[in-house]
């Protein structure tokens, strides 16, 4: 068994190769560098390509492995099935904004002009080969199985099924970290593109919660990956309430259950403390879990 990650979202897919190979099995990750540092924490798995090549060489290195695990950029499955046709298990994982729909962020109208082109082809190519549902439904339907990352997302795609977000417990761990407390701040949270963190802030504060949060922007001082667990451990608490889109999100961040592996306590949604990182989201187990549905794929 040969496994090909395309793409990664926060680690996920980097995480599942190191762990896949750790039990024997050949599993690397084709992706674009990230500012974040995960691409090269995980060298050891990824083939990094460029941006404008990065379909291509997803395409063209699909051809080696026997299971093909799309991240988010679900227009990759019908390109491999119609180069590939069913001598590939196709695994389809959604993460988020993927499903939900994007936050609002202003684009070119080049840009919007590209995308509209490149959904025009794929809806012509479905129609001529009798798909005549939305794109990402029939996405889902070529797919031989979908994966969604938080129990939230099963409603939003057809028969898939929840993987829980992998952490790396040899990177995050309650090792003693050489980063004293902050003094300032009681707990801290995560400010990043797709999150409205005033509206999480006020939430908090109507509720009566007097922490004083420290909000790490990681849209402007993007922390290495690998510095995250020193960074997460001068707290005490993870504040985990994220709005996108004007919605409340039902469902535990992967920073979250980082801060947990670090020995954090974290208030999520429901204004409730999760002081230890559920057994589910341990790397181990989720590969073992993952393994059982490539294997379920006749």
């Amino acid at each position: 068994m040969k496994i090909l990650h395309i793409n990664d979202q926060a680690g996920v897919a980097c995480i599942l190769a190191k762990f896949q190979e750790k039990q024997g099995v050949e599993s690397k990750v084709i992706a674009i560098a990230d500012k974040y540092g995960i691409k090269e924490y995980y060298q050891n798995n990824v083939i990094l390509v460029e941006k404008e090549n990065f379909y291509t060489s997803a395409l063209n290195e699909s051809a080696f492995y026997d299971i093909i695990h799309i991240h988010s950029v679900d227009a990759l499955v019908y390109k491999l099935r119609r180069r590939y046709g069913n001598k590939k298990k196709i695994i389809l994982h959604y993460h988020g904004t993927d499903l939900r729909g994007n936050y609002k962020k202003s684009i070119s109208l080049t840009l919007r002009l590209k995308r509209l082109g490149v959904r025009m082809k794929n809806k012509l190519w479905l129609l001529r080969n009798g798909y005549t549902g939305s794109l990402q439904d029939t996405m889902q339907q070529l797919a031989d199985i979908v994966l969604v990352s938080t129990p939230d997302l099963l409603k939003l795609a057809n028969k898939s099924y929840y993987l829980p977000n992998p952490v790396d417990t040899e990177l995050f761990n309650e090792n003693i970290s050489t980063h004293q407390k902050d003094p300032k701040y009681d707990a801290i949270t995560i400010k990043t593109e797709a999150i409205d963190i005033q509206r999480a802030l006020h939430y908090i504060k109507d509720r009566n919660i007097t922490y004083n949060i420290y909000v790490h922007d990681r849209t402007y001082n993007p922390t290495p990956y690998k510095d995250m667990p020193d960074l997460l451990k001068k707290y005490n608490t993870y504040v985990d309430i994220k709005f996108v889109n004007g919605k409340l999100l039902e469902s535990a961040s992967k920073t979250a259950l980082e801060s947990l592996a670090c020995g954090l306590q974290v208030l999520n949604y429901q204004l409730k403390y999760i002081k230890k990182l559920p057994i589910e989201h341990e790397a181990r187990n989720v590969v073992n879990n993952l393994f059982s549905l490539y294997l379920s794929v006749q």
